[in-house]
């Protein structure tokens, strides 16, 4: 356990070093410092409250709370259900999600990160496809509204927010180990301490030729990932989220 104290509150993180929360501080330092000046006009002052809301997130989202690993274990524990399962339907904050025809269960997780309790399911269906529900809700801070992150190898084909529901989803590709995939990737925020995310992958067939200069999918794949993102759109946004 690690207490990094400073001027303002202690921050705790299971096994970390005072090194450790250094290193994070000063990212996470530097993130606030740039997303406080967008909050203003000029750009040449920081907006206090965006800074100190910025920078609390950063840590929280690197695993660090304020409140202590024996308080957490105490508190929460892995048992804890935030889901329940019941044939094709799961139920958890209040939303009912109706999964697709021929989906099975491969696995179920729960755990604690920080201050987060998460619980998560697996699941197979044809194609092959594959969805993974997380669902989160934090003991500590609040979760900010956030695209979903796509990282190399993978590259954005498409993204959106749908304001009512609280989704922002992204649509990506990438090739590893020589197999191509396509993903939907989405935030759900439930409430400020509540979040689903919904992650669906694919196999994206072969290319057939070279892409056409300037892009990185042959129409074939292009094709591909069009139908993919049309139906598990209309499911993501009318599977009860």
């Amino acid at each position: 356990m690690l207490c990094a104290c400073g001027a303002g509150p202690m921050w705790y993180k299971q096994g970390a070093t005072q090194a450790d929360f250094n290193k994070d501080e000063q990212e996470c330092l530097l993130i606030a410092h740039e997303l406080a000046r967008q909050a203003t006009v000029s750009g040449e002052r920081e907006n206090l409250e965006i800074f100190i809301k910025s920078y609390n997130n950063c840590l929280f989202q690197k695993g660090w709370s304020h409140i202590p690993p024996t308080q957490q274990n105490t508190s929460t524990g892995t048992n804890t259900i935030l889901a329940k399962i019941d044939q094709n339907c799961i139920q958890a904050f209040g939303k009912k999600i109706s999964l697709p025809a021929g989906f099975k269960l491969l696995n179920e997780n729960k755990r604690v990160f920080g201050p987060t309790l998460i619980h998560s399911f697996f699941f197979q269906g044809p194609g092959p496809a594959f969805i993974n529900l997380i669902f989160q809700q934090s003991l500590d801070l609040d979760f900010e509204p956030a695209d979903y992150p796509v990282e190399e190898p993978f590259f954005i084909y498409d993204k959106g927010c749908e304001e009512e529901q609280n989704i922002r989803w992204s649509v990506y590709c990438g090739q590893i180990n020589n197999e191509w995939i396509v993903g939907l990737g989405s935030f759900i925020l439930i409430k400020d301490n509540q979040r689903i995310i919904v992650v669906i992958t694919s196999p994206l067939p072969p290319r057939t030729s070279p892409p056409p200069k300037g892009l990185r999918l042959t129409k074939n794949q292009k094709d591909a990932a069009e139908r993919f993102e049309a139906k598990w759109k209309k499911w993501l946004l009318g599977s009860g989220l």
